[in-house]
């Protein structure tokens, strides 16, 4: 049956030293959509010079691009490294003019467009380095700052990935939210054909019982996602934790220099430090709900299984094992995960308080980081509860058992 859906147009735009990150950033996106559009009924499209545009001819090749792209899209995100890009008639270069018309979309309606900047700080090969396209990428950088911009900085592929994800993820709810406000008919149409869809989806199996196996599949594939969830916010612990640690021994090198110069470099470090704590941030809000909807189901399916053992006497020790074995490999996961963050926690709250910007980001954090051990410490409860309830089930089928002798 057709699906009705809003598609949010993205566009990105950067020089040719970040081709790594446009493809990750494309796969991102498309993994996105997978996730993402039928729950919140919309759709990313990148759009992309290379694959949007067709030839022609302008005042030069970035005019024809202009004319093209114009402003049809809803994201626009800016990726910069080494370079700035090549100069074209009207800009510093084609990325900066490409900025520039989503900027002045954004003058026009703030409430139109979202543009994103992300800044890589990997180390330059001492041969690429363009000392002119370094200085004319850093003077946009700090002009960012008066024009109302919060940009974002990133060190490695991975590091990008993982926040761009996590940035994606939040621009998209929120364009989920205008699109109700705004078109809140389309939401009606698509709930009445998913209505339709799932009452006949019902009549079709309402007569068709889950037996265990069943559940087991289900238990087996959440399981897995909570895995999957709990393996992105360990590695992302980790990573954080190795990133602060760099930005503090940065910080213990400035004692080197003096006066302005050791007060520009602090602040730098500081603000790096600010930032990495922001992303980790954005990763655990992003991953918790994942985690919450999955352990619903994995305890709703071990429920239901548990009813269903009194149909097989022959096999229930092979039945009880393969769920304590699952609840075993979940809580050990848990655990893991979770010693790591306490650790992290502590080490947070021990920061000093040392500027504004840094204090706003080091107190989300902690308030993210207990919301991530609340959500951990629930579950082992739960597990708790279900092992005993394995445990009480078992001791009746045995009793049951030996009456029947």
């Amino acid at each position: 049956m057709p699906r009705i859906e809003l598609v949010v147009q993205v566009f990105v735009a950067s020089p040719s030293d970040v081709k790594e990150e446009r493809e990750i950033l494309e796969s991102v996106i498309l993994e996105l959509n997978k996730t993402w559009s039928k729950k919140l009924k919309l759709r990313l499209e990148l759009n992309r010079w290379e694959s949007n545009v067709y030839p022609n001819f302008g005042q030069d090749p970035q005019d024809v691009i202009n004319r093209q792209i114009e402003d049809r899209y809803d994201i626009f995100i800016g990726i910069l490294w080494g370079r700035i890009g090549t100069p074209t008639q009207r800009a510093e270069s084609g990325t900066l003019e490409e900025f520039q018309q989503a900027y002045r979309q954004h003058k026009e309606n703030s409430d139109s467009i979202d543009l994103m900047i992300y800044f890589k700080e990997t180390p330059i090969s001492p041969s690429k380095i363009d000392i002119e396209q370094l200085s004319k990428l850093k003077e946009f950088r700090y002009t960012l700052g008066d024009q109302g911009g919060l940009y974002w900085t990133f060190e490695s592929l991975s590091d990008f990935e993982s926040t761009i994800r996590s940035h994606l993820s939040l621009v998209t709810q929120r364009w989920a939210d205008k699109m109700i406000k705004e078109y809140p008919y389309l939401i009606s149409l698509s709930s009445n054909e998913e209505i339709n869809v799932a009452t006949q989806d019902r009549d079709a199996e309402e007569n068709i019982e889950l037996g265990l196996f069943d559940y087991y599949s289900i238990l087996q594939e959440q399981a897995e996602q909570m895995g999957s969830v709990m393996g992105v916010i360990g590695e992302a612990t980790i990573d954080i934790g190795q990133q602060i640690q760099r930005r503090t021994d940065g910080l213990l090198t400035i004692g080197n220099l003096t006066g302005a110069e050791a007060k520009k470099e602090a602040e730098k470090v500081i603000k790096l430090a600010s930032d990495d704590m922001n992303r980790y941030s954005s990763t655990l809000k992003i991953q918790l709900p994942k985690f919450a909807s999955s352990r619903d189901d994995v305890f709703e399916s071990l429920s239901k299984a548990i009813m269903l053992f009194g149909d097989f006497e022959s096999h229930d020790e092979d039945n009880y094992a393969v769920l304590e074995v699952q609840l075993l490999e979940l809580r050990e996961s848990i655990y893991t995960v979770k010693v790591g963050i306490v650790n992290f926690k502590q080490a947070i709250s021990a920061l000093p308080r040392i500027s504004s910007h840094f204090n706003k980001a080091k107190r989300t954090l902690v308030d993210m980081l207990a919301n991530t051990l609340k959500e951990f410490d629930s579950t082992l409860d739960l597990i708790l509860v279900m092992e005993g309830a394995i445990s009480q089930q078992r001791e009746s089928l045995i009793i049951e058992s030996k009456e029947n002798i």
